[in-house]
């Protein structure tokens, strides 16, 4: 995918679907290199503590579960890593 694409992707997901759970979050990886090609895209975060969490607010790996569009078998919710795919790419 074109670094251009994979940028559109990366702040749309951060910004309508994941800023909200973290404390602070940088895009990294081929986009942070300014690679031509990107193959998947790479967030490091610091994720808010469930404490933080209002009653009935959607938590991370629920909203991951939401937007995931990829195969249920591929998503990745660990405590440390979390894998999606959102518009053919994977995160």
């Amino acid at each position: 995918m074109k670094i251009q694409d994979a940028e559109k992707i990366a702040d749309y997901v951060c910004s309508m679907f994941l800023a909200k759970h973290f404390i602070r979050f940088t895009i990294c990886g081929s986009i942070r290199r300014n690679q031509p090609e990107v193959n998947d895209i790479d967030i490091v975060a610091i994720q808010k503590d469930e404490s933080e969490y209002g009653f009935g607010d959607e938590t991370l790996d629920a909203t991951i579960r939401r937007i995931n569009e990829g195969n249920p078998a591929e998503l990745m919710l660990g405590n440390k890593i979390k894998r999606f795919f959102f518009k053919g790419i994977s995160i």
